[in-house]
């Protein structure tokens, strides 16, 4: 090869790069031919990079699962003031270092009954993903021990309290789960919109679309509507729709990412004039918003922008409060779990309780410095009959109960795994909620060895 063409290669290869760049930006962003098929390739690689990160960390010896952290000390049980704890038991949707499953926690943080999904229910789903590292995200326990369990995207099961089946739901179902009066149940189902004759008006295809799901007592199908629907329908369009000032549109995947589903009890409904006992009070985490939806007519008869950012488990108060976990992100999905004691871009995680007319916040619970608290993804809290707070520090491995009166710690948890995966390691916990002593009628009673 001559000087010349030498130097004539050395040129182009660049010069084309450049070009195959610039047509590909081109392409994304005038949505020209091949733009769909970008797209949904796109598209199709988010579906599947939940499982191949989650199996890509563990062969590297990485769990996203677990966390390194010492200041436990080794111990699951961190502070505790017995005379301000709210007496019950706790039951964290906690991981142990294998499996994710239901732990029963006593106030001492001992572990007095754990819930696991058997090999037989995931034979039945289709995934991907090695079934010790499949999230539960979502679960409610009856008096008699049984228990409900949302495995993450693959499937709802009602476990009884040796934790056999007693049926399942194979379907996309995720996030949260309410049991209505009667017993039935409702939750959150994912559908996969691919077709344009399919999509809503200026939403690009293929995407994500959300439903709220009527399941009976006994695992049947009562009743599905679109949130999407429900918000186009109520000309509520603003709440996914973006785009240049002209041209409302949206291009994300998924344009809401529906986090929890509450049902309006009458007590909240007797302080707040837009809702009605039975109506559906959902979190959209891409939106950052809260929606109001009426039980009857499926449209959304009011919403809430403004105080929260990338927020998860709105609670309806009886004084007519609303309190948001506002975690705060401005980190990606499906990351490594971690105990951050920094604050990151935006500051800690925090629980706030705002005033639905006004939006005034009432009262928050912010970490700092001193007291970190911090989590990206998922969290939960929950008001307790003493008036304090159980928050779950998801990424922490952290369960922690409040006295809002002072925001001081009174009780505070560890899913510590050190005989599993070593000294100072914890697990992460999606979720944990408290049960009174009293209601748990299946207490004391032993499963077949």
């Amino acid at each position: 090869m001559s000087v010349f063409e030498k130097i004539s290669l050395f040129i182009s290869v660049p010069l084309l790069i450049l070009a195959i760049f610039f047509t590909g930006m081109t392409v994304v962003a005038d949505r020209l031919p091949p733009y769909e098929s970008f797209r949904k390739f796109k598209m199709y690689q988010t579906e599947v990079q939940q499982g191949f990160n989650l199996e890509l960390l563990v062969a590297l010896g990485q769990n996203p699962h677990i966390i390194n952290s010492i200041e436990h000390g080794g111990h699951s049980l961190g502070r505790v003031d017995p005379d301000r704890v709210q007496p019950g038991y706790t039951l964290a949707e906690a991981y142990d270092g294998k499996h994710f499953g239901l732990d029963l926690l006593d106030v001492n943080g001992n572990k007095v009954h754990r819930w696991q999904v058997p090999q037989s229910v995931y034979d039945k789903i289709d995934t991907n993903i090695a079934p010790g590292l499949i999230e539960i995200m979502g679960a409610h326990l009856y008096p008699n021990g049984d228990a409900l369990i949302i495995l993450s995207r693959l499937g709802m099961v009602r476990l009884d309290l040796c934790s056999n089946p007693k049926w399942l739901v194979p379907d996309a179902v995720h996030h949260d789960l309410a049991v209505d009066n009667d017993g039935s149940i409702w939750t959150l189902s994912l559908n996969l919109i691919k077709s344009e004759h399919s999509a809503l008006p200026r939403l690009t295809v293929p995407y994500y679309s959300d439903n709220i799901v009527h399941i009976s007592a006994d695992g049947e199908p009562i009743e599905e509507f679109s949130i999407l629907e429900s918000i186009f329908d109520s000309s509520y369009q603003a709440l996914v729709l973006n785009g240049p000032q002209d041209h409302p549109v949206s291009i994300n995947y998924d344009p809401t990412h529906t986090n929890s589903l509450n049902i309006v009890g009458e007590d909240f409904a007797r302080h707040a004039q837009f809702a009605e006992p039975g109506d559906f009070l959902i979190s959209l985490r891409t939106t950052d918003s809260l929606v109001l939806i009426d039980r009857k007519t499926h449209k959304v008869k009011w919403a809430l922008q403004g105080p929260f950012m990338r927020q998860h488990d709105p609670d309806l108060l009886p004084d007519g409060t609303i309190s948001v976990f506002d975690n705060r992100a401005g980190d990606s999905q499906f990351n490594e779990a971690r105990r951050l004691t920094k604050p990151q871009i935006f500051g800690y995680s925090r629980i706030i309780r705002i005033d639905p007319l006004t939006q005034k916040i009432i009262w928050q619970y912010q970490g700092t410095e001193d007291e970190p608290f911090y989590t990206s993804v998922q969290g939960e809290h929950q008001y307790l009959d003493n008036g304090n707070v159980l928050i779950t520090e998801t990424e922490a491995g952290r369960v922690f109960e409040v006295d809002p009166r002072d925001n001081s710690i009174v009780w505070e948890w560890y899913n510590v795994l050190d005989p599993i995966a070593g000294p100072g390691t914890v697990g992460r916990v999606t979720r944990a909620r408290r049960y009174p002593g009293e209601e748990l009628t299946f207490l004391g009673k032993s499963c077949p060895q």
